[in-house]
């Protein structure tokens, strides 16, 4: 049996080598560089951040089971002159790069989407007063493994506005978009730019647009509502309220591919069965 040897350790090793797997992770996520500064003064404040709420992680390379990461951009603002008129422009822009990585022989898809959900706001508290807000559609652009960034109309929201008026009122932002890559494998690094404008306009009454975070950056003086719950007409939820964006990697194939040591040695069991045979033919004659 000794002849057979080589041919029994490879085709052992073969069948143990170890399972493929795909992983999906969040490799960096920051504000972008036109993001407006955190401000708080007695006519405006406004605050932004970004967050983490899927990390992602790792799955075995069996097809259908899937892994997702996924991000959001948060914001508040408020625009309340004490007397005439104040205008704030804001300048709303985050970065976020996936990495999905899989082992040789593994296809999937990424299915990537999108949502905004927050609300402008005018509040009446000047007798004289009036104001308006609005929040412009969202621009979303990606880059695939450092092609080219580009414009992804699939993946845009839209925005809202507020009409000069005399008292309170509120419209509220909800929209979402989607788009799939298929037949991907190998690695793949999606980076993504999101920008987005808000425009608040104060004469004497409070203007105010809300995406996730409770109250805008510190306490200013004449800004009174910037806090979610009952004091909003709408009773907002903070945790439903951003700008989301998230990637989902699904296994739609697997071709499993031998490690090249496993190769070898399966190509060495086989050659020291071919090199036995002879051998004991020889003997024999």
């Amino acid at each position: 049996m000794g002849r057979y040897f080589f041919g029994i350790i490879a085709v052992v090793l073969l069948a143990a080598a170890p399972a493929g797997a795909l992983t999906i992770g969040v490799g960096s996520l920051t504000l972008g560089d036109d993001n407006s500064p955190d401000a708080d003064n007695a006519n405006d404040a406004h605050t932004s951040a970004v967050q983490e709420l899927e990390s992602g992680g790792t799955v075995l390379d069996t097809v259908g089971v899937n892994e997702s990461a996924r991000v959001r951009y948060l914001a508040n603002a408020w625009s309340d002159a004490t007397f005439g008129n104040n205008t704030v422009n804001l300048t709303h822009a985050y970065e976020v790069a996936f990495t999905v990585t899989a082992d040789a022989g593994t296809v999937y898809d990424l299915a990537i989407d999108t949502a905004f959900s927050g609300l402008v706001q005018r509040v009446d508290d000047s007798y004289l007063g009036y104001g308006a807000a609005s929040v412009s559609s969202v621009s979303i652009f990606m880059d695939q493994n450092s092609t080219g960034a580009a414009l992804v109309p699939s993946l845009e929201t839209s925005g809202a506005s507020l009409a000069y008026d005399y008292d309170d009122s509120a419209e509220v932002i909800s929209d979402t978009g989607s788009t799939t890559l298929v037949g991907l494998s190998g690695t793949t690094q999606l980076t993504f730019s999101i920008e987005f404008t808000s425009t608040l306009n104060s004469d004497s009454d409070e203007v105010g647009f809300v995406l996730g975070l409770s109250e805008a950056y510190g306490p200013a003086s004449f800004v009174t509502t910037s806090e979610y719950g009952v004091e909003l007409a709408t009773g907002r939820d903070i945790a439903e309220d951003g700008h989301f964006l998230g990637v989902e990697a699904t296994v739609t194939e697997v071709n499993p591919i031998p490690e090249p040591s496993t190769a070898l040695l399966l190509a060495l069991g086989l050659l020291g069965l071919r090199m036995g045979t002879p051998a004991g033919r020889s003997s024999k004659a």
